[in-house]
């Protein structure tokens, strides 16, 4: 998983810390960038060992993985701040780096250079702030950001191939009480930022987006 060449954040942003979530593990995997919602919080769970094995398995030998229960998942067609919708992740969640080494059999440093965490493991995910994100944050080239555009979760083409949703670019006109997929009508709940420019054209295509969730 060669994230760097697939970045979906770049590295221009301002944020402030209390605005970012340090409570739930992603299920599965995903760049960083992945706009999330909760899928399970129990709040009496403790942290807990997985059944699956660290490397390979042997027997009479105990070395699971350790998990945090509460998970988010990516978000999806309809979805909005009013079913869980949190924000982005900030963090790679991979399990091989570039190589293909299993990053928990000891490869740390290599999690840390990807600014990855390991299927499981806290991510932390961001609510607010401003970001420079690359153009597969956005569904496809009819669909481009514009200044003052509000940024929606894509009624369409809702996940690309590495499970990371898009984002649509939202005229203020097509936003009303009463969404419509068919033709591209959403609701206010379903605004998670403003669109503060449209597409650069360096490393094919970023935006700066104000996020809202």
């Amino acid at each position: 998983m060669a994230t760097r060449s697939t970045r979906r954040l770049r590295p221009w942003r301002e944020y402030d810390e209390n605005e970012v979530i340090n409570i739930f593990a992603l299920n599965g995997t995903g760049l960083a960038g992945a706009l999330v919602k909760v899928s399970t919080l129990v709040p009496s769970s403790g942290y807990f060992w997985s059944n699956d094995a660290v490397g390979a398995s042997f027997p009479g030998i105990t070395s699971n993985r350790w998990e945090n229960p509460a998970r988010v998942v990516i978000a999806g067609s309809g979805d909005s701040r009013f079913n869980g919708v949190l924000g982005f992740t900030l963090a790679n969640v991979q399990e091989y780096d570039e190589n293909g080494q299993k990053l928990i059999l000891g490869f740390r440093r290599k999690a840390d250079e990807n600014n990855a965490v390991l299927s499981g493991e806290t991510v932390p995910v961001v609510c607010r702030g401003f970001f420079q994100v690359s153009s597969g944050m956005w569904a496809g080239a009819a669909n481009q950001p514009t200044p003052g555009y509000a940024a929606t979760i894509s009624y369409a083409a809702t996940t690309t191939a590495g499970g990371n949703g898009f984002l649509d670019c939202v005229p203020l006109a097509n936003i009303q009480t009463t969404g419509n997929p068919n033709a591209a009508i959403y609701t206010n709940d379903q605004v998670i930022g403003t669109w503060l420019s449209s597409p650069g054209t360096e490393q094919l295509g970023y935006a700066f987006l104000k996020l809202a969730c």
